[in-house]
């Protein structure tokens, strides 16, 4: 069964809290949509982000999913060997990307419960649903912006299966990694 077809008249939230100006496209695929402060670091901040993500994080992150989300990326269309490749390479699989849900120049970070592997499609698609909102924004500048959110880990989620538990919280102040 595939997820409800959603028609959307250019009068929802995101579009009438930006009179005057163009309409945006839809969600991606029935994305959540949620109203967020994206304050843009500054650029040190974004590239020290950004480099930790590249060297450890999204390995870990991919690693993660493949040991305690197998069943799932398979449902979602990942074979066995995507996998094991995912984890030796560190990389998604072709086709797939790892996002930021509250992207790095919007001041979001590397926790697991930030990440999703999501299809390429709809990761661009949501790119082109946020940067209209942000591209105007200079460093330090804050702006209310509508962010389409994937709920989960895996976006699309698999099809007719239970959700699985949430990764373990930590407790305290979240891991920083230094290189």
């Amino acid at each position: 069964m595939g997820r409800p077809v959603m028609h959307y008249s250019g009068n929802e939230p995101w579009n009438a809290a930006r009179p005057g100006r163009r309409p945006l496209p839809p969600p991606p695929h029935g994305m959540p949509v949620r109203q967020v402060t994206y304050t843009l670091p500054p650029m040190a901040e974004r590239q020290r982000l950004r480099h930790e993500f590249n060297k450890v994080a999204r390995k870990a992150f991919l690693e993660w999913l493949a040991a305690h989300r197998r069943p799932q990326l398979i449902a979602a269309g990942m074979d066995e060997a995507q996998i094991d490749a995912m984890v030796r390479d560190g990389n998604a699989p072709p086709g797939w990307n790892v996002h930021h849900k509250l992207p790095l120049g919007g001041g979001g970070d590397n926790a697991m419960s930030n990440l999703v592997v999501i299809r390429e499609a709809p990761h661009v698609a949501l790119h082109q649903f946020l940067f209209p909102q942000i591209k105007h924004l200079q460093e330090g500048q804050s702006t209310r912006a509508f962010l389409p959110v994937p709920d989960g880990m895996i976006f699309p989620p698999p099809p007719n299966l239970k959700p699985a538990p949430a990764p373990p919280r930590r407790q305290g102040p979240t891991l920083r990694l230094a290189f």
